[in-house]
């Protein structure tokens, strides 16, 4: 049985023991198919890298280990919420100055402009008036 994938197609590996072992499989095929991109087809996956059987079911998490990740887990999304609302907090004051600071210098901005202009019209009228 042979899956196709356009340029190539993929033969399971042989189920007889006799012909080649299992390391001595993988070895041939990531020899012969490193070249290729990643194909998946059908739980046939050939990367440049490595080929992955999966023959053993995973291993058993102990109990005790699974409770402790479920409790970092846990504590870690509280903790980042606390963390959280105190720099939301923070930020919120700090944003609210800046409004403000900002109000105070487009007042100062503009009135300078305005002198700035009114200095210009000065100066062009002594221009246009000299002459």
């Amino acid at each position: 049985m042979a899956l196709s994938t356009g340029k190539l197609a993929l033969y399971p590996i042989c189920q007889s023991p006799d012909i080649l072992s299992k390391h001595q499989q993988l070895r041939f095929m990531i020899q012969t198919f490193r070249h290729l991109p990643p194909v998946e087809q059908q739980g046939f996956i050939v990367s440049e890298v490595l080929l992955f059987i999966m023959e053993k079911p995973p291993l058993r998490v102990s109990p005790l280990i699974k409770f402790c990740r479920w409790t970092f887990l846990i504590v870690g999304i509280f903790y980042g919420a606390s963390k959280q609302k105190f720099f939301a907090g923070r930020e919120g004051s700090r944003r609210e100055q800046a409004e403000k600071q900002k109000e105070m210098h487009d007042a100062e901005l503009e009135m300078e402009k305005k002198i700035a202009n009114e200095e210009e019209m000065a100066q062009l009228e002594k221009m246009f008036l000299q002459k």
